[in-house]
């Protein structure tokens, strides 16, 4: 006879890791994302977002920001004092929130060490376009090539050898990297993948719209801006800068002579604040209160943002923005988005003729494409929320 008293009870909450460099949180503070997380933290033993800025070569400086009262929070000033962290921990799993680049190799030798499971979760169901499209081949170009293509390939490799360790399993939204992954062999999945397995889950956004109480509403001609300088993609004049501006306010100006309603720009956490409110003299902008200005958008504009996901899940009126400042080697800005929702789109120039009537019923047309988005990329097919379907994964390992 069994003495049920002396078996133990197997806990299958675990202790997890979020392992991020702290640049990564403000935008996260944001993000779908988040509630994913959130989620996540509640259903588990404990959720603690660790700072990997002293643990990159060369290491950086940087504190973790509070972004909810669900997670722990710490910064090792070191391997030696992450170590003791991790000692005092049990059925840890990791999130792997790094960047394959070789800053980050060393740590991803001491994980290989430490033998900890892996995840990466990337379901929010953005359009991930290959960002070569946009520079022109030269020094700029060549550098992001050996810095960021070059390491990403190598981690590939050395995973395969055995000296990273690899990931158990990537959650996302996107059915064309789901099918394309399960249509390979099980040598090549065996292999030649950084990933043991991808797994289809809704997008964050169900998420963190599940509440009934978002007020929804009509009052804004809300701009996502884009920073022209961010991300250095070509050498810009500003001569250049000044009239994208220009026939940007002239836009503005027209469509809210149109409709009547109040613009509201809106830009990444990253952005200088100070920057756009320089360009946009006659409006207000806001950091932090993108999702805010979307669900209460008449229309959203924009050159090309995640954030426009929002608006699309919440079957808001979208318009892309072409402007020649950014049209890169191959391709432009706008057409990262368009290409696949087919929304419509316009033109910057220095005066605008619109009918109101034809303008407003060929954007109300375009919503009807949201569907095919929502189940190509956000997995609206799927029936449970992401963290029901990645926490159940993590009980498991």
């Amino acid at each position: 006879m069994i003495n049920l008293s002396r078996v133990k009870t197997v806990n299958l909450k675990k202790e997890i890791i979020f392992l991020t460099p702290s640049s990564s949180l403000p935008i996260l503070k944001t993000s779908p994302y988040l509630a994913t997380l959130t989620s996540l933290a509640k259903e588990h033993r404990s959720f603690t977002f660790v700072n990997s800025d002293q643990l990159e070569l060369p290491s950086r400086k940087g504190t973790l920001k509070m972004v909810g009262k669900e997670f722990k929070y710490f910064n090792p000033s070191s391997f030696s004092e992450f170590n003791t962290f991790l000692k005092n921990k049990e059925d840890i799993i990791i999130i792997n929130n790094l960047s394959r680049t070789f800053s980050f190799f060393k740590l991803l030798i001491f994980l290989r060490i430490k033998n900890y499971p892996q995840i990466l979760i990337s379901n929010l169901g953005n359009i991930q376009d290959n960002v070569f499209n946009y520079f022109e081949i030269n020094i700029t170009y060549l550098k992001r090539l050996l810095t960021i293509n070059l390491p990403d390939k190598i981690c590939w490799l050395l995973s395969v050898l055995g000296i990273f360790k690899k990931i158990e399993a990537r959650f996302v939204s996107n059915k064309n990297i789901y099918n394309h992954y399960n249509k390979k062999s099980k040598f090549r999945k065996n292999f030649f993948s950084y990933y043991k397995r991808i797994i289809l889950v809704r997008s964050n956004f169900f998420e963190i719209y599940n509440n009934k109480s978002n007020k929804i509403s009509n009052d804004f001609i809300v701009l996502l801006d884009y920073y022209p300088y961010y991300g250095e993609l070509y050498n810009l004049h500003a001569k250049d800068v000044a009239d994208h501006y220009l026939k940007l306010n002239k836009l503005l100006n027209t469509l809210q002579k149109i409709f009547k309603k109040k613009i509201a720009i809106c830009i990444h956490p990253n952005y200088p604040i100070k920057f756009h409110k320089k360009v946009f003299p006659r409006y207000a902008v806001h950091k932090h209160m993108t999702n805010f200005f979307i669900k209460k958008a008449f229309l959203v504009l924009f050159f090309d943002s995640s954030s426009i996901l929002h608006a699309i899940f919440l079957n808001k009126r979208i318009l892309s923005i072409r402007s020649e400042l950014l049209q890169g080697a191959n391709r432009n800005y706008a057409d990262t988005y368009t290409n696949i929702i087919n929304n419509e789109s316009i033109n910057l120039m220095h005066e605008y003729k619109i009918n109101k009537k034809k303008f407003l019923s060929k954007l109300n047309n375009k919503i009807k494409e949201y569907k095919k988005y929502k189940s190509r990329f956000m997995g609206s097919d799927v029936i449970e929320n992401s963290a029901e379907t990645i926490s159940r994964f993590i009980k498991k390992l």
